[in-house]
């Protein structure tokens, strides 16, 4: 069999304008084009981000939840188990609108809406320890493990069927104003953050 050709491999070609001249001997030199920064730009704004519009990513957050367990242990902060999951419900409620925080004082709703593009821009985890919303803190520490693991799954389920429409408007107290597809990365983010919390 014959090797492959350029238009075969699918791979761009550039010629010179020497190899348009007829009375050329030699064969038409090849060379690739050069990424430059347009290119590698257009790479990354492509970029898919993990987010809890995602199907597949639903279900796979939802396996991490079952894989908890009442009493399991934290690798860092203060809440049990239980209290995690009262927690992570409220910010799902939060980015329905349910919730509605204030806004953080100033200088951390300055900072948050400089750092924003970047929290959301990447699939990097939380930081342990990372600062919370005050209002999504609960203090119950007898909260009862499998009805908050239920009612976590159910809030998930909604937001995830619902889509854009049942985000809020409302301004992320942090962050300040959200889209609907940043509302649903960093719920993935937040959700994927405490269960790293509690090793699942």
């Amino acid at each position: 069999m014959g090797s492959a050709s350029a238009e075969d491999s699918g791979e761009v070609q550039c010629f010179t304008l020497k190899d348009l001249d007829p009375n050329s001997k030699s064969p038409p030199s090849r060379k690739k084009p050069r990424e430059g920064r347009g290119t590698r730009r257009n790479l990354k704004m492509a970029t898919v981000m993990k987010d809890l519009f995602d199907s597949t990513l639903v279900e796979e957050t939802k396996q991490r939840i079952l894989r908890l367990r009442a009493g399991g242990a934290r690798q860092w902060g203060n809440m049990n188990v239980a209290q995690m999951l009262t927690h992570c419900t409220s910010g799902m409620q939060m980015a329905m609108g349910t919730i509605n925080p204030k806004r953080a004082p100033f200088p951390a709703n300055i900072i948050g809406s400089l750092i924003k593009p970047l929290v959301l821009g990447n699939d990097k985890p939380m930081r342990r320890n990372s600062p919370t919303v005050p209002e999504l803190i609960s203090a119950d520490t007898q909260c009862d493990f499998e009805s908050e693991r239920g009612r976590l799954i159910k809030t998930i389920d909604r937001f995830a069927s619902e889509g854009a429409a049942c985000c809020s408007q409302h301004p992320h107290p942090f962050f300040g104003p959200l889209k609907p597809h940043q509302w649903a990365i960093l719920m993935y983010k937040h959700l994927d953050h405490h269960l790293r919390q509690f090793g699942a």
